[in-house]
């Protein structure tokens, strides 16, 4: 029900605010609801991306990936991963991913994020460009 509050089909209901605090728990349901998920990609996609609206929402107040990084890691690797598994569009993949590594606190955090990278561009025959990513 909080999700649906979150999607503008009708501009008539007026979006719902609600505080930093709740949009982080709600993040944090989200990622927890997408991990639940199993093998429906589109249930999964869906609710990372609730998860990461929540967190921007936070972000009017605090910086997310400053005092939530793990969270905002997890749910930014994992919705730039599924959008590739789906098929999703690259340009998206890639700001998502961009993201991640503007953000990283250590090559580890980013490797993930690099593998996305490289495997969107090359599956969107950019094969030049993945190459130099690798």
């Amino acid at each position: 029900q909080i999700n649906l509050s979150r999607e503008k089909k009708d501009s008539a209901v007026p979006r719902v605010e609600f505080s930093p605090k709740q949009c982080i728990t709600f993040a944090k349901i989200n990622l927890k609801s997408a991990h639940k998920a199993g093998p429906d990609i589109d249930r999964a996609l869906r609710n990372l991306k609730f998860g990461l609206s929540f967190l921007r929402d936070a972000s009017k107040t605090i910086d997310h990936w400053k005092e939530h990084y793990n969270l905002s890691l997890s749910l930014s690797e994992e919705y730039a991963h599924a959008m590739f598994v789906k098929g999703g569009d690259s340009a998206e993949i890639i700001e998502c991913v961009n993201e991640i590594i503007d953000n990283a606190r250590c090559l580890e955090d980013s490797c993930k994020a690099y593998e996305v990278l490289i495997l969107a561009l090359y599956s969107s025959g950019k094969k030049l460009m993945a190459v130099d990513q690798a």
